[in-house]
């Protein structure tokens, strides 16, 4: 038998390319691709994360490719440690050689080898410095930097407005009570809160005769509508009275005249 004839095994994983129900490519912006590349990605609630990587899965494909490359020095607690640290497979090219010797791989030219191995792997998520280095990345810290130099500037003419003012009007200690000083712009700005605090009194106590008002207008519609209601309560207790008087006579008297009497019984001898 051949080995052109020889079926592929089925790989339980999304094929490359994925159709929905209308028959079109799954789009999946930018955005998505490059947070799925932070860590601590799958543990934000406000985002859908990816499937759990399975761990056997992965510890297998990290042995195979070690055992691939002749690398006998690699044992399997070097791979369980990157495990450990949710490091798969296509996290690999994103290492660098202080993360290799804090995962055990103590020789250097183990990790150096190690890191030319991962550098031509294909299928790999981008790393941080890449997405450091990204156009979009680029802009964003531009705008940032931007919008920083902006408010800088608005600051700086706030402060200079500010000084021209004090040098047309300086501030002036004013007398207030006995041997009490007070700045001119402080008067002037309890003035200006005393000012406001009075309109929202008085708006307050528009707000509470309002109030007053409607709830005396519910109280004279209660005691109009409780006389009447009082008034057909009564009427209809005593209807109820003598309805049942009326129908206990007559229920008595019905019984009276069915019932057997002396003077109407004839004794024949």
């Amino acid at each position: 038998m051949s080995t052109e004839n020889i079926p592929l095994l089925n790989v339980n994983g999304p094929s490359a390319v994925q159709f929905g129900a209308s028959k079109e490519f799954q789009q999946r912006s930018e955005q998505q691709d490059l947070d799925s590349a932070f860590v601590g990605c799958e543990k934000r609630p406000w985002m859908q994360g990816k499937n759990k990587p399975n761990a056997h899965r992965e510890r297998e494909a990290i042995m195979t490719l070690f055992a691939k490359s002749k690398q006998d020095y690699v044992n399997t607690n070097n791979v369980d440690k990157l495990l450990e640290e949710h490091i798969n497979f296509r996290d690999l090219a994103s290492l660098s050689d202080e993360d290799l010797e804090m995962f055990g791989f103590s020789k250097t030219r183990e990790r150096a080898e190690c890191l030319k191995m991962f550098a031509v792997l294909p299928n790999q998520d981008p790393s941080y410095e890449s997405l450091c280095q990204s156009k979009n990345a680029q802009i964003y810290n531009n705008q940032i930097v931007g919008n920083a130099a902006n408010h800088l500037m608005y600051l700086r003419s706030s402060l200079a407005a500010t000084n021209y003012k004090l040098q047309v009007l300086p501030p002036e200690d004013m007398v207030v009570g006995d041997k009490r000083y007070a700045s001119r712009f402080a008067l002037e700005a309890l003035n200006s809160v005393q000012t406001i605090s009075d309109e929202l009194s008085k708006d307050l106590r528009k707000l509470q005769q309002l109030q007053m008002s409607e709830s005396c207008k519910q109280n004279e519609e209660q005691a109009r509508d409780s006389p009447a209601k009082e008034r057909n309560l009564k009427l209809l207790y005593f209807t109820a009275i003598a309805l049942g008087t009326a129908g206990a006579w007559f229920w008595w008297w019905l019984k009276r005249s069915q019932s057997p009497n002396l003077g109407n019984i004839s004794v024949k001898i």
